[in-house]
């Protein structure tokens, strides 16, 4: 806006008119003359009116407008110190998390280095089984010496032996069956039938006697 010369009361009359016909609900506070022959009319309700030396309408604006845009910039720098705080609680939250993810991190490598522990101490238990095996192998060995040396204490059972044995108990023992038929120790044969009678048989099979 020009430098103002003077507030005036003598002005054309067509401002009158303009404010009257286009601004009915204010009124003029006061006109100023320009260093270059303009006007200018302030009116009552904000508004600045521009007119030639003529009393023609150059230019209006509301000065409220421009009040209220200056308190909107305000309130968008307000906005935007808002923002930038809020950036910066963000960032402080970020490196609270980048700060959680290191103890995050940390409680990984000593679930890592306990489950080697637990791995060292799995392996530990495998030898120890491997030892538990080997030693019951042993022990199982020992049982079929154990079995060996028993068996051959005992009498065996034999396959072979004179057919004069089964004419024997063919003719007196009709109704049984031979379970077994072992060689004692003194050559001679023990039969066994399945109705549990034991018959002593010499080393030719001749009968021997009944055993009890």
């Amino acid at each position: 806006m020009l430098k103002q010369d003077s507030i005036t009361s003598e002005y054309p009359p067509s401002i009158d008119e303009y404010v009257s016909t286009n601004h009915p609900n204010t009124s003029i506070l006061e006109v100023s003359k320009q260093d270059d022959g303009t006007f200018v009319a302030k009116l009552a309700d904000g508004i600045e009116l521009s007119f030639d030396s003529e009393g023609n309408l150059i230019d209006e604006e509301d000065t409220d407008d421009q009040n209220g845009d200056e308190e909107n910039g305000e309130e968008d720098t307000d906005d935007q110190n808002g923002d930038e705080e809020n950036c910066e609680e963000d960032t402080d939250d970020q490196n609270g998390d980048e700060e959680n993810d290191e103890e995050d991190t940390v409680d990984q490598d000593g679930d890592e280095e306990n489950s080697e522990e637990d791995t060292d101490d799995q392996d530990g238990d495998e030898e120890n089984c491997e030892e538990d095996t080997d030693d019951q192998n042993g022990d199982e060995e020992n049982d079929e010496e154990d079995t060996d040396e028993g068996e051959s204490d005992s009498d065996e059972n034999v396959r072979e032996y004179p057919e004069v044995i089964d004419t024997y108990l063919a003719n007196n023992h009709s109704n049984a069956t031979i379970d077994s038929i072992k060689l004692d120790e003194h050559g001679s044969y023990i039969a066994v039938l399945n109705d549990e009678v034991e018959i002593e048989f010499n080393a030719d099979g001749t009968f021997a006697d009944y055993l009890d």
